[in-house]
């Protein structure tokens, strides 16, 4: 839930700006992505409890509804329960597979200077992240 909130608040961020770019206004819009941004950040007790999943740790910071010393603390929280040294950022903590290099550069890009650490490097054989 956290992750699909997440992609929804910016669905309704770009949203906005589409329309304001029309010359149309949409406050029900932009009310919408302030309850929900509200939530996200200071409510993370209404959405159900998935922190094994990697995509709930970092979606709100990848997607810019959670910055700065927030995010911070998130992604120091669970740093090593899904950073998998030498491999990648693990998709389910229990599990050794690891996410494409994509999500791994955008939630390099979104993480604040004060909270980046190096990543470790996903240039290994495909062979042994199957």
């Amino acid at each position: 839930m956290l992750t699909g909130s997440s992609s929804i608040w910016s669905s309704l961020r770009c949203a906005i700006a589409g329309a304001s770019r029309l010359g149309r206004k949409r406050p029900d819009w932009e009310l919408s992505l302030g309850s929900l941004a509200i939530a996200i950040v200071h409510r993370p007790e209404r959405f159900l409890d998935k922190d094994r999943w990697a995509m709930d740790w970092y979606y709100p910071i990848l997607v810019g509804v959670l910055r700065g010393h927030s995010a911070e603390a998130r992604l120091a929280s669970k740093w090593d329960t899904f950073v998998a040294p030498g491999r990648g950022v693990r998709c389910v903590s229990a599990q050794p597979g690891v996410t494409a290099a994509g999500a791994r550069a955008r939630l390099r890009a979104r993480a604040p200077r004060r909270a980046r650490r190096p990543l470790p490097c996903l240039m290994v054989p495909v062979k042994n992240s199957r």
